[in-house]
């Protein structure tokens, strides 16, 4: 006997919109305990592109917050906000 589980992985921004210079917090749920995951923003103005990633891990709880939890590489490491 084999039992399926389905999780959603959700993903939420606050505030919904704002400026390229305010904080923005990311918040992913709904991931396995200590699961890497890598966050990547990208914005594209006629001419000129902006983009940064940065690489985290999950906690116990499945979920990775930008304003609680340390990038550990990508474009920076610890907390920055995105």
């Amino acid at each position: 006997m084999s039992t399926t589980t389905s999780s959603c992985i959700s993903i939420q921004a606050s505030p919904n919109t704002s400026l390229m210079d305010e904080i923005v917090t990311i918040e992913l749920a709904g991931l396995l305990p200590k699961q890497p995951v890598t966050l990547r923003t990208y914005f594209d103005d006629e001419d000129k592109q902006f983009e940064t990633y940065a690489h985290y891990t999950s906690d116990d709880d499945g979920t990775v917050n930008t304003r609680n939890h340390a990038s550990q590489g990508g474009n920076f490491i610890g907390k920055h906000f995105i």
